[in-house]
């Protein structure tokens, strides 16, 4: 279920707004199970930690896949249970898969938005997507790869 609010399509591109990551963010935090860190799974899933850890005043990491390693900001050992992971989208589910072969009793995770074709892992969502199209977010744009809706840059 997405709102039609939340994206802007143009160029066979979704771009999502920024009331729709607060919608987001809103929707997982009511999901999610308690929890006292907020982890991002690089890179998609950092810039979404932070804003949570900033409006609930907790600490936030984040987790490489490629390091497959969690480091929590100012905290040195955590119990599973207190850290919920988020993530942008789940589109294969295949980096779920690879943090739970190494954190495998961490259950509390979140992802942002849902291909209704991935397998269904993370515990929250916010929304499911039923589109192919390629999303951009809103901390993409104007980072020189990605154009704002309806705008010309110059280089």
């Amino acid at each position: 279920m997405t709102d039609k609010m939340w994206f802007v399509e143009q160029d066979g591109k979704l771009f999502m707004t920024w009331k729709g990551v607060d919608f987001c963010l809103q929707t997982i935090k009511s999901k999610a199970l308690p929890f006292k860190y907020v982890v991002g799974i690089e890179r998609g899933g950092l810039i979404l930690a932070l804003i949570m850890s900033v409006l609930l005043g907790i600490p936030w990491g984040s987790y490489s896949p490629k390091k497959r390693k969690i480091r929590i900001n100012g905290v040195r050992t955590f119990k599973d249970e207190d850290v919920l992971l988020i993530d942008d989208i789940e589109d294969s589910g295949e980096t779920l898969r690879m943090f739970w072969r190494k954190y495998p009793k961490i259950i509390n995770t979140a992802v942002m938005l849902k291909r209704r074709s991935c397998l269904n892992l993370a515990r929250a969502e916010a929304a499911w997507v039923e589109t192919g199209h390629w999303i951009v977010f809103p901390w993409e744009v104007g980072l020189g790869t990605v154009k704002e809706p309806g705008k010309d840059y110059e280089k």
